[in-house]
């Protein structure tokens, strides 16, 4: 009886702590489905997360080697609170041949849930997101070729997001 009740204290225990575990930010990074975009990026139907293979083939072969990177995980608005910038894209969109079918966007997880913080329709798909060199400003840098200067760098200033075009 007592190795029974043993038995059924770890199973409680493992159990509890596997619901009341709360994710890390970089755990939380891959959680971003259709049924997310529908909801915090309504403006892309169907939309979802870019991976290697979402980008132009003639840059896919470049991604592993360069360490691309199409979500990232950085507190821009220097609030304490890490922002998830993410590239995503509409299907729909690109089979319908519409301009801007691909988009930029940050959210940030806050007390009452995730919070939309940014969206930027993009004409053409990003293949990488980086830190910003830069060293006046805290910002992201959206790569549009690899080994190339075609880019653009988001930063957080005057209580605002903006995307400057680099190239």
């Amino acid at each position: 009886m007592r190795a029974l009740n043993n038995l059924c204290l770890f199973f409680l225990v493992t159990t509890l702590s596997f619901f009341c575990c709360k994710k890390t930010p970089e755990q939380n990074l891959a959680q971003f489905n259709q049924e997310f975009f529908a909801k915090y990026v309504p403006e892309f139907p169907a939309s979802q997360l870019m991976t290697k293979k979402d980008i132009p083939v003639h840059e896919q072969e470049y991604f592993d080697e360069a360490s691309g990177k199409l979500q990232l995980l950085h507190d821009l608005n220097r609030n304490g609170i890490p922002e998830y910038i993410i590239c995503g894209f509409s299907p729909v969109m690109l089979q319908r041949n519409e301009k801007g079918p691909y988009f930029l966007t940050i959210f940030e997880q806050t007390e009452s849930g995730i919070k939309r913080l940014y969206l930027q329709k993009l004409l053409v798909a990003p293949v990488s997101l980086s830190f910003s060199k830069n060293p006046d400003r805290n910002g992201v840098m959206v790569s549009f070729a690899f080994y190339s200067d075609y880019a653009a760098e988001i930063y957080f200033e005057g209580n605002e997001y903006h995307l400057e075009k680099l190239f």
